[in-house]
């Protein structure tokens, strides 16, 4: 690839993370998760047959307006899967440790176990021999 097709992708992205907003590392996140995305879809029409050139800009195509895709992410910033960074280092594994709630109302819980076994032992109270 020539250095005028960088500058288009930069271009491109920078559109994109104008119309994005919010901070400079989120921005920098999805720049670098989009080029990856743009240089694995331009490999994947090169290998196809078509040139470097042609596959970069088809795969810019494909993403459509820089404006509409910045805006669209705007909307989806803060949301959880943005919370995390988008492009991992090849072999990284990612561990989250997450508390489940399986019971959310401890107390709520008890005295409903209480009522539920109230009538059982008030009828072994009445059956207990004396």
């Amino acid at each position: 690839m020539s250095d005028r097709d960088e500058v288009d992708v930069d271009g491109y992205l920078n559109k994109m993370c104008w119309a994005m907003g919010g901070s400079f590392e989120e921005q920098q996140v999805v720049r670098d998760e989009l080029r990856a995305h743009l240089r694995a879809a331009a490999h994947d029409l090169v290998l196809e047959g078509r040139t470097a050139t042609e596959a970069l800009k088809q795969a810019l195509c494909d993403l459509g307006d820089a404006g509409d895709l910045g805006r669209t992410m705007r909307s989806s910033r803060g949301t959880r899967p943005l919370r995390r960074p988008l492009e991992q280092p090849e072999g990284a594994v990612l561990l989250h440790v997450e508390r489940h709630r399986n019971l959310p109302h401890a107390r709520l819980a008890l005295a409903l176990a209480a009522l539920a076994a109230t009538p059982a032992v008030v009828a072994l109270v009445y059956a207990w021999p004396a």
